[in-house]
Formats: C-alpha cells, structure tokens, sequence
C-alpha cells in the first residue's frame, strides 16, 4: 500500500464517507469533498499533471455518467501516477448479476470478481478523451 501513498500530492476524493469526523488517507493527502472550493463534483481545481496518486473509496457507486469524473481524475494525474478506485464486491452481501443492489439502490456499479471494475472498463478508460495513461487493476493495495 506505502507504493500508492508514497508521494507528495495525493488527493483522497470522498474521503468523509459521511463522517463529519473522518480524515484523509495520509497526512499530507487533500481530502476533497463536495464542498471543496471549486469542485463541482466533475472538474477538480487542480493542475493538468499535478497528483502523485487520486484515490477514490466507494465515490463512483452513484455516480451515472462516470466518464468525465474518471476524464478529470486522468488529467490531474501525473504520468507514473497511481489511481486507486475502489468499489464494494458485487459479492460481498448478495449475489445479484446486476444493479441495482437491494441494499443501496443508488449503487450504479460495482466491482465485479477481483479485479471486475478495472477489468471492464480499461478499455474505456483508455478512450475518454486525450488522456493516455497506463492502467493496471489490482485486486487488492
């Protein structure tokens, strides 16, 4: 896990998960929320190639339209730069082929075996805009 949050600048996207108290994953890692000054909830007010590593824990579950979200998170990203997504298991509570869940009906994805999410969506990843960024799942950090 140290690889992922080694760097300087690092962004924790929805750090808060709803709770008033909870603080980003490192010390010096930016928790950003909806209420951060210039985030819209798409565009983040940083600089193009500005962030050692974006993670985002349980943030693209509601989310529909999740390619200009992945497209700003790319282009803060430096080249060698790390994004960590993470979903909840399709598996974890129940067993359904398909959203929504019966426990969160907002969910609009989920991780799908192992490596489900990346897997699935690499090959988009590498297509939303001009961005070319490598894109390696991992089962676990």
């Amino acid at each position: 896990m140290a690889r992922y949050f080694s760097g300087q600048a690092i962004l924790d996207i929805g750090y808060r998960g709803g709770d008033p108290n909870a603080e980003p994953i490192t010390e010096h890692a930016i928790g950003v929320e909806l209420d951060y000054p210039g985030y819209d909830g798409v565009h983040l007010p940083f600089p193009d190639d500005s962030q050692d590593t974006v993670l985002a824990a349980h943030v693209l579950e509601p989310i529909v339209d999740y390619k200009p979200v992945l497209r700003d998170w790319l282009r803060v990203l430096k080249l060698g730069g790390h994004m960590v997504i993470m979903l909840p298991p399709r598996d974890l509570y129940e067993r359904l082929p398909d959203l929504p869940s019966r426990w969160n009906g907002d969910h609009k994805h989920h991780q799908r075996g192992r490596t489900g999410f990346a897997t699935r969506k690499r090959r988009r990843l590498r297509s939303i805009g001009s961005i070319n960024r490598s894109i390696t799942p991992c089962a676990s950090i």
